[in-house]
């Protein structure tokens, strides 16, 4: 048997989603997301960022989310997130922003921005809308107190909480449309519970031929090697950055017992300085016994 391979590796998502050959997973996608939402399908996407495995071999840092433009010039950007907490709505927003920004040069007119819409899988629950357990959830440029004005279609940001789907299927409100429930149960369960895909695989030629991508990916012994390496480098960083958390922590916890030793002593000599003045002691006799300046006795005198 093939290794597995998560089917929300960022490699594999590009694979899937950015190879030549898979222009149709890559629209059928996007479809499943806009329709799902109450948007116009679209006719052709033309990937910006092709999955090519020579990037990949020294390159372990970059970003690795699928870029697309639509006949109309609307880029589409899928990101696949597996780690993270609720800041992710903020970085969500930066990265939908650094795509829009980056299609101006500098003075070029404004007119020839386009919207750019975010697609975001996560991979686990961010706990980012604790208050509503919904899928997918799309979010627009809105009038406060009239929804029905929108500001500009350039601003369009998808959720799709893969794991909720675990729990919430067929809840009220959380009904998602057939396309994108077989693509979500296609990222759920690709490579260890293909029995839970049956309906999608017997029904759906795009999943059955995204099904075929997969088993071809895992059979590749160099693509495996390097979703490993990937997945090998993301956890090291992750164990870094815990690592520094936990050293920073110490620090503060020892710099903290120090200060407030240092607090101590001080205010054990303040009281002693207190009774001594009581004694009508002189400050020099009480700057010998305290190691005390005579500017700050005569202060603690005022």
């Amino acid at each position: 048997m093939d290794e597995f391979v998560s089917p929300t590796s960022d490699i594999f998502v590009l694979y899937l989603l950015g190879k030549e050959g898979n222009r149709d997973l890559l629209v059928n996608f996007i479809n499943a997301v806009l329709v799902d939402a109450d948007f116009d399908p679209i006719v052709t996407a033309l990937v910006k960022n092709p999955f090519n495995l020579r990037n990949f071999v020294n390159d372990k840092e970059s970003i690795l989310d699928v870029k697309a433009v639509d006949d109309s010039g609307r880029i589409y950007d899928i990101e696949i997130q597996n780690a993270g907490g609720s800041n992710y709505r903020n970085r969500a927003i930066f990265y939908w922003s650094r795509n829009y920004s980056a299609q101006l040069k500098d003075s070029e007119n404004y007119n020839k921005l386009k919207p750019v819409v975010s697609i975001n899988l996560l991979g686990v629950d961010f706990g980012l809308f604790k208050d509503n357990l919904k899928i997918h959830r799309c979010f627009l440029a809105i009038d406060k107190n009239d929804r029905a004005l929108i500001l500009t279609d350039h601003f369009q940001l998808h959720f799709i909480q893969l794991k909720r789907a675990l729990e919430y299927y067929n809840s009220i409100g959380n009904e998602v449309k057939t396309d994108l429930k077989d693509w979500i149960d296609y990222f759920l369960y690709e490579g260890k519970e293909i029995e839970k895909m049956e309906h999608a695989l017997k029904n759906n030629p795009i999943i059955r031929k995204a099904h075929s991508n997969y088993k071809v990916f895992t059979a590749s012994e160099e693509l495996r090697e390097m979703n490993n390496a990937r997945e090998k480098y993301k956890r090291d960083v992750a164990t870094m950055a815990d690592d520094r958390w936990h050293e920073g922590l110490e620090q503060g916890i020892e710099q903290g017992i120090e200060q407030g030793l240092q607090k101590g002593k001080f205010e054990e000599k303040v009281s002693l300085v207190q009774n001594m003045l009581n004694m009508k002691l002189s400050v020099e006799i009480i700057a010998l016994a305290t190691g005390l300046s005579l500017e700050e006795i005569e202060k603690l005198k005022q």
